[in-house]
This record gives C-alpha cells, sequence and structure tokens, in this order.
C-alpha cells in the first residue's frame, strides 16, 4: 500500500464503468494505491473540478480502454474507507459503446511508470478466481443483479492496523 500516495488525506469523487458484453465484464488490470499487487477493476476515475460525472466517465473509460461510451444510468455508489484514503465511487451501467478495446494510459504518468498494464473483457465465469475489486461486484455479478434498475449503495471499510 501506497501511504504516500496522492490520493490520500482526503475524499475522492470516482466514476467508473460497468461494460457487459457476452456474459463478460470489461475490466482494467491496474496498481492502486490500496494495495500491493495489481487488480482487476472496472475502468473509471477521478472526477476534475468543473466536469460531470458523465463527463468523468467517459473520458476516464477512454482514457484507459480507447471505447467511446453512451447511454449511462447509474447503478451502484459504493464508499470505500481504507485510512488514509477514501473515496466515493459512481458506478454506471454503459448501455452502448463503441470503438475497439485497447490498453490505455494514463496520462498523470509517464509511459515507463503507468499504472494500467491491461484492459479485457473478463468472462463472468472466471471473476471468483480473479483480484477484482471492489469485491461486491463479484456477489451482484453471480446473484444476476448487476443489471437490475435501481441504485443499491455499497460499503467498504478496511482497517490498516
Amino acid at each position: 500500500m501506497k501511504t504516500g500516495s496522492q490520493y490520500s488525506g482526503r475524499v475522492r469523487l470516482r466514476t467508473c464503468g460497468l461494460l457487459i458484453q457476452n456474459e463478460s465484464i470489461l475490466l482494467v488490470k491496474q496498481n492502486v494505491p490500496t494495495m500491493n499487487e495489481p487488480v482487476w477493476i472496472p475502468p473509471g476515475g477521478g472526477v476534475e473540478l468543473g466536469e460531470s460525472l458523465d463527463e468523468t466517465l467517459a473520458r476516464e473509460v477512454f482514457e484507459e480502454t480507447r471505447l467511446q461510451i453512451s447511454d449511462v444510468r447509474l447503478r451502484y455508489i459504493h464508499e470505500f474507507i481504507q485510512p488514509p484514503f477514501h473515496a466515493v465511487e459512481f458506478y454506471y451501467i454503459v448501455n452502448q459503446f463503441n470503438g475497439r478495446l485497447k490498453t490505455g494510459s494514463d496520462p498523470e504518468r509517464q509511459k515507463e511508470n503507468q499504472d494500467i498494464l491491461d484492459a479485457l473483457f473478463a468472462p463472468y465465469k472466471y471473476l471468483s478466481g480473479w483480484n477484482v475489486h471492489p469485491r461486491f461486484l463479484i456477489e451482484e455479478i453471480k446473484n444476476q443483479r448487476l443489471e437490475n434498475h435501481g441504485i443499491t449503495r455499497f460499503r467498504t471499510v478496511r482497517n490498516t492496523t
């Protein structure tokens, strides 16, 4: 865990896209400040000042996967607390996307120091054996609730001591 991260010591707003295709979900393999090893997560990232949640979502998905998205709806709100990190994440079902999937990059990082390692559509049947975060997504997929309507709230609290 990277305690000296630019994301520590403040609340961070994030948007994340849930892109579903043929019983698979789009995931990005990425180094994250709260884990010591890379994890698979839905594409997404931090909201910039003056940017709407929808604009953030489109920008982040494109940066990480080179896919263009449209027709989104809010599905989950996830609060993640692991001192010194705290994030509120908005997960959107993405109903339409186009382009050719390609592993993107974080424009804030140099080419040789990228956190984004891979992007792919991961078949549902393999996810329980992968290091997928947030973990609630595995249960939602397994119980066929991912594409339900309505907004569900989850909270993950990890104690670092």
